[in-house]
């Protein structure tokens, strides 16, 4: 529910706010597409402020939480594609499906790696994240999360976790312009409750 709110949520509500700019305001759909997505995404901190004291039923305050801090970066990607859609004449988008260790990453000015990066296997993030900073251009940006070491998920082979320190040294050459952690666990009433440990980053290449 998280991701389908987060992104698709996010997506749509774009969508919404881009067709009622064009259609009531006149607006050309590519100014209206950065409107919608500039718009779309809630903020993290009025969410977590709203709901620190309430109870909600089952997973739905963690539901709304987990949501309003994944589409910020979904929010980013679509404005940062719809700007340059705005002022490129030829400018485009392209959507690419593939695995993390076949991924090949353009160089770039920003990577956005949303909660992605910790569903890379162990064994191979060490390439991908070679290839993320490689892409970069100096003075690029990653923006992303990295799972720490006590999050409940650290134990599963497949998922890829980090201390504070290992972040750090992967931010080597970076100056790190946002480290958020989060620790915290989810509500006792929520039917598998895990303990929440991330690092969420904003850093600018050097």
């Amino acid at each position: 529910p998280i991701v389908a709110l987060g992104v698709l949520g996010t997506f749509a509500t774009t969508a919404l706010i881009a067709v009622v700019a064009h259609t009531i305001f006149g607006l050309d759909w590519r100014f209206a597409a950065v409107l919608g997505a500039a718009l779309a995404p809630t903020d993290p901190a009025v969410v977590f402020a709203v709901l620190a004291n309430q109870k909600l039923i089952g997973r739905t305050s963690a539901i709304l939480e987990g949501e309003s801090g994944f589409n910020d970066p979904a929010g980013i990607a679509l404005l940062l594609g719809f700007v340059h859609l705005a002022t490129h004449r030829h400018g485009s988008i392209t959507t690419v499906l593939g695995s993390f260790e076949d991924t090949d990453i353009p160089t770039c000015d920003l990577v956005n790696a949303s909660y992605a990066l910790p569903f890379c296997e162990p064994r191979h993030f060490s390439q991908l994240w070679t290839r993320i900073v490689s892409a970069i251009r100096p003075g690029g940006r990653f923006a992303g999360q990295f799972f720490g070491d006590r999050d409940s998920w650290a134990s599963i082979p497949d998922r890829t976790h980090h201390s504070r320190d290992d972040v750090m040294k992967l931010l080597n050459g970076f100056d790190v312009e946002m480290m958020r952690v989060e620790e915290r666990d989810e509500a006792p009433e929520v039917r598998n409750p895990k303990h929440w440990h991330l690092f969420h980053v904003v850093a600018k290449k050097r």
